[in-house]
């Protein structure tokens, strides 16, 4: 399932040669320091439907990169950017509800968004997950798992069963 949303998104770029050169603008401009220009960008991706857009967004506002640190608006395009199936932003996700940062503390989210996210290979949010689990009781940990597999199917794929 993950070669085919690869390659789906693969496609998707080559068919969007435009996307694929804000993107690169973007992260030009971010690792030039010209936040402003990247920013720019990246909303351009974002308005698009773009996750990578939404994504390095979330970091901007996160890092305060050219802007205030803003916790509310990185958790809304982290959240705008895993349902779209961003393994990044779903691990960013799931610390800003372990952390209580831009939005109310909450451990299933949490340790759902980290499940998603090592689901798709992310190994950061494999060891979040493992740590995660370790803090939930048996039932809770049930149902972090019944939400993880819910939000995996909606938004990223169908899981082997």
């Amino acid at each position: 399932m993950r070669h085919l949303t690869r390659l789906s998104l693969l496609l998707s770029l080559l068919m969007s040669p435009s996307v694929w050169a804000d993107y690169q603008q973007g992260r030009t401009a971010y690792e030039q320091g010209d936040y402003k220009a990247a920013h720019e960008a990246f909303a351009a991706l974002a308005r698009e439907g773009d996750a990578r857009g939404y994504y390095r967004l979330g970091e901007i506002y996160r890092l305060g990169k050219g802007t205030e640190v803003d916790m509310e608006e990185a958790f809304r395009m982290y959240k705008a950017a895993s349902v779209r199936g961003h393994s990044l932003a779903q691990n960013a996700l799931g610390v800003l509800y372990a952390t209580g940062s831009g939005t109310e503390p909450n451990d299933l989210e949490a340790f759902a968004w980290f499940t998603v996210a090592a689901l798709q290979g992310n190994e950061e949010a494999r060891k979040n997950a493992e740590r995660a689990s370790n803090m939930l009781s048996k039932a809770r940990l049930a149902s972090g798992q019944l939400m993880a597999r819910q939000y995996f199917e909606n938004y990223v794929g169908r899981l082997k069963r």
